[in-house]
């Protein structure tokens, strides 16, 4: 039952964020989860189950067993989280994402990934990038989206898991 009422919430507030636009100045960062297939049937399986071990992946780092979400906030607060693929972002990526959402955006602060620099030239916007390991006394920070992706951890990990399939919601 709870199940079922949280899921009509999220519907809800996916049509309310689709109407979001971001203006002025945005900071903008990728935040990456594991790939979760929680309820899916065995018949339906897109790879082997997994057995459990210690270790979650046998691939480290970035690769194409995380999902891919970008994480966008203006001055006035307004939050945009969507899924836009597997493994390591790309300018198409961020182009299917924000195409729409940017068009009043004037600055963009950022981490230094090169998708972020193609698509702050292909809009017309300001990068001002994140240099590398300088995240502290930097006059160019990216601590308000980082703020958030530590609030969204610490909710997600009450549900144990989110799959894949009900994602997006949970991020609306």
């Amino acid at each position: 039952m709870s199940f079922r009422l949280r899921h009509k919430v999220l519907l809800a507030l996916k049509n309310y964020i689709k109407n979001i636009e971001l203006k002025g100045n945005i900071q903008s960062d990728e935040k990456y989860f594991s790939i979760n297939l929680k309820g899916t049937k065995a018949k339906n399986m897109p790879r082997y189950s997994k057995k459990r071990t210690s270790t979650k992946s046998p691939y480290r780092g970035i690769s194409h067993h995380k999902v891919c979400t970008v994480s966008s906030i203006d001055d006035d607060n307004n939050l945009i989280l969507k899924i836009i693929g597997l493994g390591r972002c790309t300018t198409e990526m961020l182009e299917n994402a924000l195409r729409n959402k940017v068009d009043k955006v004037n600055d963009l602060n950022a981490d230094s990934a090169s998708a972020y620099q193609k698509f702050s030239k292909n809009h017309n916007i300001t990068l001002n990038a994140v240099p590398s390991g300088k995240h502290i006394n930097c006059n160019i920070n990216i601590s308000k989206i980082n703020e958030i992706h530590s609030h969204l951890e610490t909710w997600l990990s009450k549900f144990k898991g989110v799959s894949i399939r009900h994602l997006q919601e949970y991020l609306d």
